[in-house]
């Protein structure tokens, strides 16, 4: 049976609580422990071995994800995210599309809000809530290409 690896990072919640956010690959476990904000002192991350048929229902983060966080966050650090593309992308940064679906905050919702889909390959990476137009999107990513 071949089995698969899924790689966490605990966080700081601020009010004592902690919490994990999952990852594609080691590497980029390490690096989200390595650069957080608010660490704890030691490597707090890990692995989870899986059998090949287990379904994984939460998130896992891919380096595209956490790229487009890193850009798309309150306060973006451009030194951080420099890094960030040496480390994963050092050929350049993959080219990005975009898309304007609508979403509801919840089922009982009825406003929709507009949202810009960020997609690599036609599958879905991101959505970004309409903050920012969406040429300006594009805009802000490419400016973060070093090719």
């Amino acid at each position: 049976m071949k089995t698969k690896y899924i790689y966490y990072s605990v966080h700081n919640g601020g009010d004592g609580s902690a919490y994990p956010y999952f990852y594609e690959s080691y590497e980029l476990c390490e690096w989200d422990q390595e650069h957080m904000d608010e660490g704890w002192g030691e490597n707090c991350s890990g692995t989870i071995e899986l059998a090949e048929k287990v379904e994984v229902i939460t998130d896992i983060t891919t380096k595209e994800q956490y790229l487009l966080d890193l850009i798309f966050e309150y306060d973006p650090d451009e030194k951080l995210i420099k890094e960030f593309i040496e480390d994963f992308f050092p050929k350049g940064i993959p080219k990005f599309t975009i898309a304007e679906s609508k979403k509801k905050i919840n089922k009982d919702s009825k406003k929709e809000y507009k949202y810009v889909d960020v997609l690599l390959k036609k599958k879905k990476i991101q959505d970004i809530f309409m903050k920012i137009t969406d040429e300006n999107i594009l805009k802000t990513i490419k400016r973060f290409d070093c090719k």
